[in-house]
């Protein structure tokens, strides 16, 4: 309801204004920051033994094939539910109350639980099966599903801090005026927008 508050910014409008990048570049740093640490220490954090898969050949695979396996469908479910808590934080692009109202939007709601329901037949379902293991996905532990769901959690509350950052040292357009120059575009003599010339385009009569 707040958005349509706003006035229309017109077609010289950005797709993707300031307040957008500051978003998506803060969701990506905690992202590629979670899935390096679980990558090269989730072995020891969680004290993942050796061990071959359970379908496969031991002859023709890797040693500890399995475990890589279980480590790998531990950092694809963690990612998946750090996705799913990010569309949370999508709903509002400014404001830092992103949960406000979210029960009025019933279709936002149902797509999120089908999606965490998906998720977890995935990981449940096919990760049990000689298919799943065939395609990279195992079954993983209690703590390891705990800590997924934590850190996919985890994602709502950075972005909550991220909308601390102030846009004027960030990059982008603003909306009202995509010429603005923000205070870092300045200091790292960023290279100046020129609004987005729209030819109209003259139908000729019949």
């Amino acid at each position: 309801p707040s958005l349509m508050d706003k006035k229309p910014f017109g077609r010289h409008a950005p797709l993707v204004n300031r307040a957008m990048i500051r978003n998506i570049a803060g969701a990506s740093i905690f992202q590629f920051t979670v899935a390096m640490v679980l990558q090269f220490a989730g072995r020891q954090i969680f004290n993942i033994p050796c061990f071959d898969s359970t379908w496969g050949n031991p002859e023709n695979e890797p040693a500890c094939y399995g475990s890589t396996l279980e480590l790998n469908s531990l950092i694809f479910n963690t990612f998946v539910f750090m996705q799913i808590f990010n569309e949370i934080n999508c709903r509002r692009i400014e404001e830092k109350n992103v949960l406000h109202n979210i029960w009025k939007s019933p279709l936002f709601c149902i797509i999120l639980a089908l999606t965490i329901g998906g998720q977890i037949g995935i990981m449940v379902g096919i990760g049990a099966t000689r298919i799943g293991e065939k395609i990279g996905i195992v079954t993983i532990t209690g703590p390891m599903w705990a800590v997924s769901v934590v850190l996919g959690v985890m994602q709502l509350a950075w972005g909550y801090l991220v909308r601390f950052y102030p846009l004027e040292w960030c990059i982008g357009a603003d909306d009202e005026d995509v010429t603005d120059m923000s205070k870092l575009e300045e200091l790292i003599h960023w290279k100046s927008r020129k609004p987005r010339v729209i030819e109209s385009m003259d139908v000729e009569p019949v």
